[in-house]
C-alpha cells in the first residue's frame, strides 16, 4: 500500500509542477527508493528471514532443492523484466548519489550518463536478465542428479 501511496504522490507532483521546476520530481523516486532500501534492513530481525530464504534459493545448485527453492527460483524467472527495471533504477539511484556527493553532475546528467552507459546496457542489464534463467537452469540440473534421472528431467 505504501508503494501505490508513493507512486499517486509521483504523478500528482509530476502533473501539476511546471516545466521549469522539475527538480522535485526527479527527486521524488530516489526518496521512494531510499525509503525501499532501509525497508529491506530495518528491522535487521524480521528481515534476517527474508535474506535467509533468499541466500538458499540461490544457493540451491549446491544442495538438495526443496520445494521454497524451486516455488521463489520460479517466481524470480518470472521477474526478469521487472528485474531490470529495477535494477536501472538503483543504478540511476547510485549514480545520482554519486554525482550528487562528488559534485560533478546533477540530476539530468547523471540520466544521461546512464542513457549512454555501455557497460549498462550491453553486459549488466542483459546479466541480471540471464542469472534467474541460469541460475533455474543450474537448479533442474540439480534434481535430475537427485533423483538419478537422466536429461530431461
Amino acid at each position: 500500500m505504501p508503494v501505490l501511496f508513493n507512486f499517486h504522490i509521483y504523478i500528482e507532483a509530476y502533473n501539476h509542477l511546471k516545466d521549469d521546476y522539475e527538480a522535485p520530481v526527479k527527486i521524488l523516486p530516489l526518496i521512494f527508493i531510499s525509503v525501499l532500501m532501509v525497508r529491506t534492513i530495518v528491522p535487521p530481525g524480521r528481515r534476517l528471514r527474508f535474506w535467509g530464504t533468499l541466500k538458499f534459493t540461490f544457493t540451491a545448485p549446491l544442495h538438495r532443492v526443496r520445494f521454497r527453492d524451486e516455488y521463489i527460483g520460479e517466481a524470480l524467472t518470472s521477474w526478469i523484466r521487472p528485474g531490470q527495471d529495477l535494477f536501472f533504477a538503483l543504478s540511476y539511484y547510485f549514480c545520482v548519489i554519486w554525482g550528487t556527493v562528488s559534485g560533478k553532475n546533477g540530476l539530468a546528467e547523471s540520466g544521461d550518463i546512464l542513457q549512454d552507459s555501455w557497460l549498462l546496457h550491453n553486459v549488466l542489464l542483459p546479466s541480471v536478465a540471464i542469472f534467474p534463467l541460469w541460475l533455474n537452469y543450474l537448479k533442474t540440473l540439480r534434481q535430475a542428479y537427485d533423483a538419478n534421472k537422466g536429461w530431461l528431467y
